[in-house]
């Protein structure tokens, strides 16, 4: 009745409850049910995908990131366009600013990484997410060989026209100055080349002997130990899935207010600035909707949906008072109906089954006489009175200045959103262990 995990052995979702990715503090989540088939390879196809997003959105967070922090390449990324990297602006902006041929680079190369070891081979290799391409070598030779063809076929080296070295890329910060200053980085790289020969040749004789480059069984993103590279596994996706939340993020901001990082200075046309001064734009979230309730701009929309919140912030307010009182204090003496004391009524969501029919009737009389004496949603949507102002001016309350009533409106807002969440919390208790106050040791009919 409870659906308890460990009563249910033959479920198909057992498959997978072992699988990486199975991390706290959720464990195996799939409100959608997309594995309750337990169709294996279903389950390393969405695995493979969610792999490759995670890669993409860690590429892009960090793609949002770099250039504000570290800046931007110098020189041309379009010299036929006169497009230089520094007129790229940041963010999806930036979606505007790509050459057709630079689109065409970006999708070729996606294209290639998909198809060079065959489409779908790490699904059908038992190994999601593992992309090392087999034709990743004729990669790295078209490489090289497309940097000798573009510097002339090693015209460096026996031509006239070029001194040693020269392959026509002349790096910023390296190529200027004196005659002298350019021979000393020569000879600086030259040192270096030999220094790195010798080195690499060293990290090669100890690779061939130990089966490491380092010689001591160092590994990055791979193990021969299976527990340490499945929680470097469960690492990557942890943060893929991290970094896919980040970059929705950053496009919902960046959209919003024009800037990557969601400056919300930049967006001074937003119809948001209307209500963004309102009572109950309260830290930590400041103007919080997520919703987008207020993106229309509507003023009615947003007084009559004031006036709603702070009504269901008060009912909620006295119901989890009416929860904890009655525990705390006791209840009334006496009859509450003929045959029926108020002791004898239980705390919580089990009180609406022994409430009298005239007792419904007078609760819905009582809400329709406040909303009717106060004007009937006057405080929502006409222009006399302000949101929640139902007539009664408590004292205590209602005096001193602006700014003092402005403080406790405030303080009413944040009560009554705590209590909300409160009585929710309360109802979901009651319901699942038949107590107000979700005591477990009460209910002992659980399997």
């Amino acid at each position: 009745a409870w659906g308890d995990w460990a009563l249910f052995t033959a479920s198909p979702l057992r498959a997978f409850e072992g699988e990486l990715g199975v991390q706290a503090p959720v464990g195996f989540w799939d409100p959608l049910g997309l594995a309750r088939d337990g169709d294996v390879a279903a389950f390393q196809r969405r695995r493979s995908v969610e792999l490759k997003h995670g890669r993409i959105a860690m590429l892009a967070t960090m793609g949002y990131i770099t250039p504000e922090v570290a800046g931007k390449f110098p020189g041309y990324l379009s010299p036929s366009q006169g497009l230089k990297f520094e007129d790229v602006p940041n963010g999806l902006a930036a979606l505007s600013k790509v050459p057709g041929g630079g689109w065409a680079q970006i999708l070729l190369y996606m294209s290639w990484c998909e198809v060079s070891r065959g489409a779908g081979s790490d699904i059908a290799s038992g190994r999601p997410g593992d992309f090392v391409p087999f034709l990743g070598w004729v990669q790295i030779f078209a490489y090289c060989g497309s940097i000798e063809y573009s510097s002339g076929l090693g015209e460096d080296a026996w031509g006239q026209s070029k001194a040693p070295g020269d392959m026509g890329w002349k790096p910023p910060f390296f190529t200027g100055g004196t005659q002298e200053q350019r021979n000393r980085r020569l000879a600086v790289e030259l040192a270096n080349g030999r220094l790195a020969m010798m080195a690499i040749i060293g990290m090669f004789f100890q690779d061939g002997l130990t089966g490491s480059a380092w010689g001591d069984g160092w590994y990055v993103l791979t193990s021969e130990s299976p527990e340490e590279k499945n929680k470097k596994l469960s690492a990557e996706l942890a943060n893929g899935r991290l970094a896919m939340m980040a970059i929705i993020g950053m496009f919902y901001q960046d959209g919003l207010t024009g800037s990557a990082w969601g400056d919300w200075a930049n967006y001074t046309d937003s119809p948001l600035r209307a209500f963004e001064s309102e009572l109950g734009v309260q830290a930590p979230v400041g103007f919080w909707d997520p919703v987008g309730f207020t993106k229309d701009g509507s003023t009615e929309n947003f007084k009559r949906r004031r006036s709603v919140e702070l009504k269901h912030g008060r009912i909620a307010m006295l119901a989890t008072m009416g929860y904890i009182t009655p525990e705390v204090a006791g209840k009334f003496g006496g009859l509450c109906a003929a045959d029926l004391e108020f002791k004898e009524i239980p705390n919580g969501l089990a009180a609406l089954n022994v409430v009298p029919f005239l007792g419904w009737v007078q609760i819905f009389a009582y809400c329709g006489s406040i909303e009717y004496s106060s004007g009937l949603g006057e405080d929502a949507w006409g222009q006399s009175k302000a949101p929640g102002d139902m007539g009664w001016k408590p004292p205590f309350f209602t005096g001193g200045t602006q700014e003092q009533r402005n403080r406790r409106l405030a303080v009413e807002l944040a009560n009554g959103r705590l209590a909300m969440m409160a009585i929710i919390g309360m109802f979901f208790q009651d319901g699942l262990t038949g107590s107000a106050w979700g005591d477990w040791a009460n209910y002992t009919d659980s399997p």
